[in-house]
């Protein structure tokens, strides 16, 4: 059974909404290579367990369909019919 998760990325600007899908894209891709970014060290000692990185590489092919938006677009997604 796979399992699906659903993240809300929201920020008060577009500047600020493209930054982070592009910073979510570069974490993926180092997480990947088998570095661990500074701030993930903590949770991640040793790196990804297999079951992570299978999951996370399933997860980088779905990349394109991340929404990082700004509070306004989030709000008129909710409010679209």
């Amino acid at each position: 059974m796979a399992l699906r998760t659903a993240i809300a990325a929201v920020s008060f600007t577009e500047l600020a909404a493209s930054e982070l899908l592009e910073r979510v894209g570069d974490v993926v891709a180092r997480l990947l290579a088998g570095e661990v970014p500074e701030e993930l060290r903590l949770a991640l000692p040793h790196g990804l367990a297999p079951l992570q990185g299978a999951n996370l590489a399933e997860a980088e092919a779905r990349l394109d369909e991340l929404v990082c938006t700004t509070i306004h677009g989030f709000c008129q997604r909710l409010v679209r019919p």
